[in-house]
């Protein structure tokens, strides 16, 4: 099987569980919208939600995408059990780590809370709220550290689907929360405790995972040196992946001076995952091991032909989300949102913010190819100092475009960024590596891209506007239209071919 329809298996098999994971997280995300709506309590929520999230993104996501996968393959390609000694090291570690960072939340929850979230100050009901909120949610970092770990396992020997699909867990234990105390005042705290109940749920099935392919972490303290060079590859990559919390705190105690704001960027945010997740972090994952293995055999070329077709799929998929929620924005989160507690004039603002986000949805797509590519050459270094950047233009941008764009200034700061990041990971690509060919190779799928994307959307337009009934369901039959309407244009085009999709379909 050719490089190219491998990538096209992992990526189809991966994008089907995320795609349902996304799905039920847009279920989770509607309930809440529903029960919470804008105002203290899900101002609170969100807030306080960020702390553990922020902390598992910078140790778990972060960590284990960028330093554990790429050294784990390449142990693993000499000795199974050694391999299996390394994850159960790394594990020992990052659970005793992520165990004392909740600890000390724990108890200085009231200090962090009010320097991340300054303007709550002004509110004490929704200061103490968010502190409380907070520490029923912390436990949840030790756990969906270990997830990620477990997952970053099975991702390092291309077992892609029990990871993509874990997340569905945790939106479901959140979406029987709401399901059975919506209802309750005390909802909120329901709703905190279920991420704590789906955690558990998540690890007991990442072990079952592990266990049943073989790769189950010997938990045996032998601190090889490969551990040591974890460690050195992981320090660069907490910088990085702190830099990029920072720009998502500032943005946060930006927003906690105007009421809703808070909500405002968490629902927007949600949505903009969507498509940020299903394309980027797709590719960015199947990607990681299959470029770490490259690079171990000395397969250079191989190398650089796995990132050029993660890139080409990145702008074929990502334009057209683009495209797609720039135009169909307000309907989008009308159809998702709307209720008694969010009303037309918050879907206004929502959906002027996501029309803004979906700028950088291409170029946060692929980023996450980019750094793949650094990570795989276990280079942390220059992400971290992109990262840095970025976060020190992000807190600029926000000191200076808040007085003229109110909150907005969060959303188009980051956008910024995104787009800043994508020119400078390609530059030292470039620099560093020798790839070329990543822009002018694909202005023709641009191109085509863009052109085929407005067609969809137009046509998805058109049956939203026509069809009189739920808005929801019908805008999910326009979009899967749209999608079958854009796929045939690509086989029409040549630009995918129809032998591929049928090798495929006999694989599977």
């Amino acid at each position: 099987m050719s490089t190219q329809l491998k990538m096209l298996v992992s990526g189809v098999s991966y994008m089907f569980f995320t795609m349902l994971s996304r799905i039920s997280g847009f279920v989770r995300e509607i309930l809440i919208a529903r029960y919470l709506g804008i105002g203290i309590e899900s101002d609170a929520f969100f807030a306080a939600w960020r702390i553990p999230n922020s902390f598992r993104k910078l140790l778990a996501d972060g960590g284990i995408s960028a330093a554990f996968v790429p050294l784990f393959v390449k142990i693993r390609t000499n000795s199974i059990i050694k391999a299996n000694i390394f994850s159960g090291n790394v594990a020992v570690a990052f659970f005793l780590i992520t165990c004392l960072i909740t600890i000390l939340v724990e108890l200085f929850a009231p200090s962090i809370i009010y320097y991340i979230t300054p303007g709550f100050a002004k509110n004490p009901d929704k200061m103490n709220l968010t502190v409380l909120l907070a520490r029923i949610m912390m436990p949840y970092l030790p756990l969906i550290s270990m997830v990620a770990l477990l997952g970053g396992i099975c991702n390092g020997i291309r077992i892609f689907s029990y990871f993509a699909a874990i997340q569905i867990i945790q939106n479901l234990s959140m979406i029987l929360s709401a399901v059975i105390f919506g209802k309750l005042s005390s909802f909120v705290y329901f709703l905190s405790g279920s991420a704590i109940v789906g955690g558990f749920i998540q690890i007991a099935i990442m072990l079952f995972a592990c266990y049943k392919n073989n790769v189950l972490p010997i938990l045996k303290f032998n601190w090889i040196s490969d551990i040591w060079i974890f460690f050195k590859n992981l320090i660069p990559v907490i910088i990085s992946q702190g830099a990029m919390q920072i720009n998502i705190f500032v943005g946060g105690i930006f927003a906690s001076l105007t009421a809703g704001a808070t909500s405002y960027l968490a629902y927007t945010d949600r949505i903009g995952l969507f498509a940020t997740t299903m394309i980027g972090y797709t590719l960015g994952t199947i990607s990681l091991p299959l470029l770490s293995k490259k690079i171990a055999l000395n397969d250079k070329i191989g190398a650089i032909q796995i990132q050029q077709q993660c890139i080409k799929w990145a702008i074929l998929l990502a334009i057209p989300a683009t495209v797609a929620i720039i135009m169909l924005s307000k309907k989008i989160v009308i159809a998702l949102y709307l209720s008694s507690k969010f009303t037309i004039f918050h879907a206004e603002i929502v959906s002027k913010m996501l029309q803004i986000y979906a700028l950088g949805v291409p170029f946060i797509a692929i980023n996450r190819i980019f750094n793949s590519s650094f990570f795989a050459n276990s280079n942390t270094k220059i992400p971290m100092y992109i990262g840095i950047f970025s976060a020190t233009l992000n807190v600029i941008l926000n000191i200076i475009l808040i007085k003229f764009f109110s909150f907005y200034a969060m959303i188009i700061s980051t956008t910024v960024c995104s787009i800043c990041e994508s020119f400078l990971l390609w530059i030292f690509l470039k620099i560093k590596y020798g790839i070329v060919g990543v822009i002018y190779n694909n202005l023709k799928f641009m191109i085509l891209s863009f052109c085929f994307s407005v067609l969809i959307s137009l046509e998805a337009i058109f049956i939203v506007n026509n069809i009189n009934y739920y808005l929801l369901p019908t805008l999910l039959l326009a979009i899967a239209i749209a999608i079958f309407s854009y796929l045939l244009l690509l086989l029409v085009f040549n630009i995918i071919k129809i032998k591929d999709i049928k090798k495929l379909t006999n694989k599977n």
